[in-house]
């Protein structure tokens, strides 16, 4: 049973327990979990016996090999200026762009793509799992420089080569924030994770420090990139 909490997360409890109705008697269980919250060792009490933990490191911990960086943005079009200022550099070469909803991956993805800073594609829940599995193997092969997803793509992704992580939205559950980063800097390849928070956003960052263990460096937006003022519908 792999990615349980976020089985869990998506309300897969009664689904996990009926596939498990069905098992042989005679078997083997495993449980793979990134975090291990009240919920998630509940289920292993139900579904396991006598189980005997094995911990890689302690939970909701970063790679050694993931550089944290943090800017504070004021708004939806500040942050697209200072994303579209840090991809001019040929150093992101494979990034994931994460977003909070389906509508902002779609707007930054065709914004992207019209400025010419493909190849580019957008995953999604609205998106076919064709479309989805189709875009992962065209990441995954490198014929793709950018990647935007929602949190559907934050657990499972194992790309070596990703350059960089931009959180574009900082994630409503703190646990996503490790999953997300964590997609960069893996088999022993050093990597960048870069989150943009807006002033509301940046309420919630003490609370991922306190999960991770660790300050994230704050710095400052470049002066080259223009900070617009927030429109009144923000």
């Amino acid at each position: 049973l792999d990615e349980a909490d976020r089985m869990l997360d998506m309300g897969f409890y009664d689904d996990i327990m009926k596939i498990v109705s069905y098992l042989p008697e005679k078997r083997q269980n495993l449980m793979f979990s990134a975090t291990m919250p009240d919920k998630v060792v509940t289920l292993s009490e139900e579904f396991l016996e006598f189980p005997v933990t094995v911990e890689v490191s302690p939970q909701a911990t970063t790679a050694e090999t993931i550089e944290q960086r943090l800017y504070e943005v004021p708004n939806l079009k500040s942050k697209i200026n200072l994303l579209t200022y840090l991809l001019e550099n040929d150093t992101f070469n494979r990034v994931l762009i994460f977003t909070r909803t389906k509508k902002v991956a779609d707007n930054v993805f065709k914004y992207l793509e019209r400025k010419g800073y493909g190849p580019i594609r957008v995953i999604h829940g609205n998106k076919g799992q064709n479309s989805r599995i189709n875009a992962m193997n065209q990441f995954k092969a490198g014929e793709l420089r950018i990647l935007v997803s929602t949190d559907v793509s934050a657990r499972g992704i194992d790309v070596t080569d990703v350059s960089h992580v931009i959180n574009f939205d900082v994630p409503i559950l703190y646990e996503d924030y490790v999953h997300r980063i964590g997609r960069t800097g893996r088999a022993r390849k050093e990597g960048i994770a870069i989150t943009f928070a807006n002033p509301a956003e940046m309420l919630h960052i003490p609370e991922i420090e306190t999960l991770i263990r660790e300050k994230i460096p704050l710095l400052n937006v470049p002066d080259q990139v223009e900070m617009v003022p927030t429109e009144k519908e923000e």
